[in-house]
């Protein structure tokens, strides 16, 4: 889409790859594109600790210059020793919920635990129906996503998170909330502990009354406030450096805890978010489809069909609600490439399928319609409101088939995942699945222990019958 986000990633999953892989070409020929090609899968398309690395060597390396530098400035005006001893038991929680949210499974789902999965969630038959994955070989439970990158269906599918090197899902997004909330206050408490740090120098050596000179011109400058920022900027380098990473990045991970707080709020994934907004997106395209023939009609009484929409069905002969892909004959196109492939073939420097196909599509839309629709306009003099292409389509396309176009739904669907915050939250804290595993271990565990009590029975029988009198 025409946006900020879309300009985005088209830029950094089609450009960028293009333009390193001609340099690679350049420089290394085939085989550097080659070489090229797989590490450039290997970073963005398979998981790999590289982001782990980097995250555990900025935490360790941050508190262990805490440790040397910082914590011997304690206590000061403002604090106390105490406050080394809060800043090592936040460190500890992050750890801690990062090592969970990288080591809890996420709710992978294989034909083993299918079972347990299947009726966690019910279809809504708008985001999800009962469908095959076609990688799984099983019928993919509601709510549920192929994750591309771990290669796996993964219940509740949220996203694939790089910095833990899996994806986040059912079983395992509370533990990343807690990782994202233990960072975000570790960050801010930190970043708070360095502002009152650099202020408690400030007022411990009078810099508000202090003169400063210019070492270079001999210039006496009174206290300002920029004056002594400037000091102590060039004085304390490392805690203002700290305390501008751990401010941003504090407010920041802050930010991304909040927006996921707001999707607990409805009950939506990220995954699913953009799905609502593709459905919303979809379905004000139709309101205007709808509106623009209906207002035609109301001033043409005489285009109006005879045939009566109870009777009407998708061009595909499908009496389910239809759609403008089947309407206008677009529901059988191949395959649209993932984003996987799309960014591959892009860095291999070829055709991006889906640009091509639109180029020939608009060359064709000229004489047949979108999508090569048959039947062609009807025949009759040029007319401008007739032949005005708008939402890819024209008014004497509308009317050709105005009785499936009346019956395109225009309203947004009620989400019926979404049962209030305080139970969508308790749905992520106990995850369904777990509570259904444990429902369904339990008959298991009763036939087991029943099994062993009639076992037991019977050896106790057996050695009475073998006791002389």
């Amino acid at each position: 889409k025409p946006t900020i986000l879309g300009r985005s990633n088209h830029f950094f999953t089609q450009t960028t790859p293009q333009i390193a892989s001609r340099i690679a070409r350049a420089l290394f020929g085939e085989r550097g594109l080659r070489a090229f090609l797989s590490f450039y899968e290997y970073i963005c398309w398979k998981p790999n600790p590289l982001l782990q690395i980097m995250y555990l060597a900025l935490m360790i390396g941050g508190y262990t210059l805490a440790v040397i530098n910082i914590f011997p400035m304690l206590p000061n005006l403002y604090l106390d020793t105490w406050h080394r001893y809060v800043v090592s038991a936040l460190m500890t929680v992050s750890f801690y919920m990062y090592y969970k949210a990288c080591a809890v499974d996420p709710g992978v789902i294989t034909k083993e635990n299918h079972a347990i999965f299947a009726h966690c969630f019910p279809y809504d038959n708008e985001l999800y129906k009962p469908l095959e994955c076609r990688t799984c070989k099983f019928v993919k439970p509601a709510r549920s996503k192929h994750c591309s990158v771990t290669n796996h269906c993964i219940s509740k599918f949220d996203h694939y998170c790089a910095w833990l090197a899996q994806s986040v899902g059912e079983r395992n997004y509370r533990y990343f909330l807690g990782y994202l909330l233990a960072n975000a206050v570790t960050l801010l408490y930190g970043a708070a502990c360095l502002a009152l740090i650099l202020l408690s120098e400030v007022h411990t050596k009078g810099l508000l009354n202090a003169t400063f000179v210019n070492s270079r011109t001999g210039q006496r400058v009174r206290a300002g406030w920029m004056v002594i920022l400037q000091y102590l900027t060039h004085r304390y380098q490392l805690i203002v450096g700290l305390l501008m990473l751990t401010g941003i990045m504090g407010v920041v991970v802050l930010g991304f805890f909040g927006y996921h707080l707001l999707l607990i709020r409805a009950n939506v994934t990220t995954n699913e978010g953009s799905k609502w907004a593709s459905l919303e997106w979809n379905r004000q395209r139709n309101a205007r489809i709808v509106n623009r023939l209906r207002d035609y009609l109301q001033r043409h009484p005489e285009a109006i069909a005879t045939t009566s929409a109870s009777s009407a069905t998708t061009s595909n002969g499908s009496s389910a609600p239809p759609t403008v892909a089947t309407v206008f004959g677009t529901g059988g196109k191949p395959r649209v490439m993932t984003s996987r492939e799309r960014m591959l073939a892009a860095a291999a420097g070829g055709a991006v399928e889906g640009e091509e196909a639109a180029k020939d599509t608009t060359s064709k839309d000229a004489g047949t319609g979108e999508g090569g629709a048959g039947g062609g306009a009807p025949a009759g003099a040029p007319d401008p409101e007739l032949d005005r292409r708008e939402d890819k389509c024209t008014l004497r396309e509308l009317l050709e088939r105005q009785q499936e176009v009346l019956m395109l739904p225009v309203h947004m669907p009620d989400n019926v995942y979404d049962h209030g915050f305080w139970q969508n939250l308790m749905e992520v804290l106990f995850p369904p699945s777990e509570q259904r595993a444990k429902m369904m271990a339990q008959p298991k565990a009763n036939h087991a222990h029943e099994r062993g009590q009639a076992n037991g029975d019977q050896s106790v029988g057996k050695r009475a019958q073998g006791t002389p009198g």
